[in-house]
């Protein structure tokens, strides 16, 4: 049986709060602190009544195996999923974003784009969204300040 998304409500609160903080999860987030209860909740709440957010929920059988939300910023549409743990690699990653694909053309007709942020690392994420023909737009370079001034005064004693 081939998987569904529906609409998030209320109750799914408790489940989604079980998936954020999975260290896996928080490891893939770019802001990867753990996340307090009460802050999920008020999180929760905001975007539930959000126009341009839509926070999804995929099934498979009548089981939640992950979930999207997507928010549109004028003819975009930006991403960000996660797979529940216990089903990660098994090919439901590449199913969500197919599903995604299809609901974002139904339900969003001014969307001409559909992004998803990756880190770099993120390997899996990367090969899914080649898999459903996205394609790769730029890479992000950063650079942490005082790492390069550590090491001299590591090396040296002194500045």
């Amino acid at each position: 049986m081939e998987g569904y998304l529906r609409k998030a409500d209320e109750k799914d609160v408790e489940l989604l709060f079980s998936w954020v903080n999975d260290p896996i999860t928080r490891n893939s987030a770019f802001d990867s602190h753990v996340i307090s209860y009460d802050e999920h909740v008020n999180w929760f709440q905001k975007i539930l009544k959000t126009e341009n957010i839509h926070q999804l929920i995929f099934e498979k059988e009548g089981v939640p195996v992950g979930q999207v939300r997507i928010e549109t910023k004028g003819d975009a549409a930006e991403l960000d999923y996660s797979i529940a743990p216990g089903f990660r690699m098994m090919g439901y990653g590449k199913e969500l974003i197919a599903l995604v694909k299809q609901y974002v053309e139904t339900n969003f007709r001014d969307v001409k784009e559909i992004v998803a942020l990756v880190k770099a690392e993120n390997i899996g994420s990367q090969k899914m969204l080649l898999d459903n023909d996205f394609s790769p737009q730029y890479g992000v370079y950063s650079y942490t300040l005082g790492k390069e001034l550590n090491e001299v005064q590591d090396n040296s004693g002194n500045l």
